[in-house]
C-alpha cells in the first residue's frame, strides 16, 4: 500500500489533462487575461465539471500546432510597431 508521501510524489509529476484558466494560459505562454479572448478566437471550448471550468490540453497542443505550421494565422500585433510605443 502506497504512502501519502509516495502518493504526493505520483501526483507531482502527472501533467494533468485538463487544466484550469490560469493553468491553461501558462501552458500556451500568455497571460490569464489575454487567454480568454484567444481561447474564443481559436473556438476553444472549455469542459464543465461542476462548477469548475476547464480546458483540455490536448485541444492546447492542436490550436498551437496549427499556429505553428501557419494554419491558423492570428492577427499581427502592431502595437509593438506603433510611433507612440517606440
Amino acid at each position: 500500500m502506497a504512502t501519502a508521501a509516495q502518493r504526493d510524489r505520483a501526483a507531482a509529476t502527472i501533467m494533468p489533462r485538463l487544466l484550469s484558466r490560469l493553468q491553461a494560459a501558462v501552458y500556451v505562454g500568455i497571460s490569464a487575461t489575454e487567454f480568454d479572448p484567444w481561447a474564443k478566437r481559436h473556438r476553444l471550448r472549455p469542459i464543465r465539471h461542476g462548477r469548475r471550468v476547464l480546458f483540455d490540453r490536448q485541444r492546447l497542443d492542436l490550436i498551437i500546432d496549427r499556429l505553428a505550421d501557419g494554419e491558423d494565422q492570428e492577427e499581427p500585433d502592431t502595437s509593438v510597431w506603433d510611433s507612440k510605443a517606440l
